[in-house]
């Protein structure tokens, strides 16, 4: 077969970053990757200079370093986002006092019994530890390993060695958080194949869920629609606004998700809070049935005409204060820790475990 490539580039708040892969008939390697920083932020025309700087070197081999020192550890965390459609969480109540190492054990056993998937089969861990005198409470978050494995196999396959592993959701609860998210906050990040949608509120993850509807079904959409192929329907889709043919069945699709998950994730939020009082005596005063939110929309969404617009008429209901688009940039990644020598039957917070770096 002939050899392809693709290009990804991320341009950051504050570092642009630049990964070209080749496939032919020997499989898939990676020929080129980079990462510049801003010196000034604020200043536009160096930011755009410095991703000018990055394109530029589009095929050519990386100068002064290799590929394998650009993802040294030491230098660059490379942490794989799991998307949120592969991993489930349920909360763990009535859990005993205990100290994190008694903790850890507590909720390897008390795993067991509520895991989705067969323990041998699984990753789990646990986040959200809400501890009172007499009792605790954690969420726990699991995945398949063979998730993992098929994420990270292809990276390895390309000399790339990942540090750890995030859940999506947990990933832009973070970055939100260090981007100034103050106020309960709903995010919708936009994606290829499917839509993350996280609810944020006094610096933790409240609420997540994941739904198939993203991008390609848009490009699919307007190319079935004007008689064009994907790639050119994938461009001209960033020109009609989000209110106008093809693109509206698309876009009430989207807001009809958007307000089935603000509805639910109201619903956990109220019912999280009374459990809670009930499991704890841990009382949450600062979320309130009226407290304004905002929303804010990231991903490949913030592309699409008029979307900012079009949402503020539709969810005015919800006590939505403002619509933003945003850049979410995360430095301190909260990631999952794989540990191979641990025994894969029964995995303990320390094998695999949340922690910052």
């Amino acid at each position: 077969m002939a050899k392809k490539q693709v290009v990804a580039i991320d341009i950051g708040t504050h570092t642009a970053k630049m990964v070209q892969l080749e496939q032919s008939s020997a499989g898939t390697r990676l020929i080129n990757a980079d990462i510049v920083t801003y010196t000034d932020t604020g200043d536009q025309q160096q930011v755009a200079k410095s991703v000018e700087n990055l394109c530029a070197s589009l095929g050519k081999p990386p100068k002064q370093r290799n590929l394998s020192s650009i993802f040294n550890r030491n230098k660059t965390e490379v942490v794989l986002a799991l998307p949120r459609s592969l991993v489930s969480t349920k909360r763990l109540a009535n859990l005993p006092a205990a100290t994190d190492e008694q903790l850890a054990n507590i909720v390897e056993i008390a795993a067991e019994a509520e895991l989705p998937f067969r323990v041998e089969e699984a990753i789990f861990t646990y986040h959200d530890v809400r501890q009172a005198s007499d009792a605790t409470s954690v969420e726990l978050i699991s995945t398949r390993r063979a998730s993992v494995t098929d994420y990270m196999d292809p990276l390895e396959q390309m000399g790339v060695s990942v540090s750890g592993v995030t859940p999506s959701m947990i990933a832009i609860a973070e970055a939100a958080t260090s981007s100034g998210c103050t106020k309960p906050t709903f995010i919708v990040d936009i994606g290829a194949a499917q839509t993350d949608f996280c609810f944020v509120e006094d610096g933790a993850l409240q609420f997540s869920r994941s739904f198939r509807l993203g991008g390609d079904n848009l490009s699919t959409q307007v190319s079935r629609a004007l008689d064009i192929d994907s790639e050119t329907a994938a461009e001209e889709k960033r020109h009609i606004a989000a209110d106008e043919a093809p693109t509206a069945t698309w876009t009430a699709e989207l807001v009809s998700e958007l307000q089935r998950s603000i509805a639910a994730a109201t619903m956990h939020r109220d019912s999280d809070n009374f459990d809670t009082v009930e499991e704890t005596g841990i009382s949450h005063e600062s979320t309130r049935a009226d407290a304004e939110t905002e929303l804010w929309l990231c991903g490949g969404g913030r592309v699409y005409l008029t979307l900012q617009q079009l949402w503020k008429r539709n969810l005015t209901c919800q006590r939505i204060c403002g619509i933003h688009f945003r850049l979410l940039n995360n430095r301190q990644p909260l990631k999952l820790t794989l540990d191979d020598q641990k025994p894969k039957r029964y995995l303990t917070n320390r094998a695999i475990r949340l922690q910052f770096h």
